[in-house]
């Protein structure tokens, strides 16, 4: 199913201010985390935001193809202050759902990429 070029772009906005809000979520739980477990969770924190990085390069990268504007804005970022609520807000956040069918749209409108 064919999509409009704006709703597209709307899309691909509302997903890349998520991805900027996770890389903020990820480095503030990373430099607060702490516990037993403060240096395992610290590394996976900073490891998801350095994925999260590339994601929203992707997703601006793919808007100005489009002829849109990427984003500056990111959404509000959850606060938590223990290591369970870390994990419970990046859980409830579900970016990964989110973005999911709308970068597997954009695969298939565009032809270079196929669609798989």
């Amino acid at each position: 199913m064919a999509i409009d070029k704006e709703t597209l772009l709307a899309g691909l906005n509302r997903d890349l201010a998520s991805e900027y809000s996770a890389i903020i979520q990820y480095t503030h739980y990373a430099a607060t985390v702490t516990g037993p477990f403060r240096h395992e969770l610290r590394t996976l924190f900073q490891t998801e935001a350095k994925q999260e990085q590339g994601h929203a390069q992707y997703l601006a990268d793919q808007i100005a193809y489009y002829g849109g504007a990427p984003t500056t804005t990111p959404n509000p970022v959850p606060n938590a202050k223990t290591p369970k609520e870390m994990l419970q807000r990046i859980l409830e956040g579900g970016l990964v759902k989110k973005c999911g069918k709308r970068i597997r749209r954009l695969a298939c409108q565009n032809a270079s990429l196929g669609c798989h």
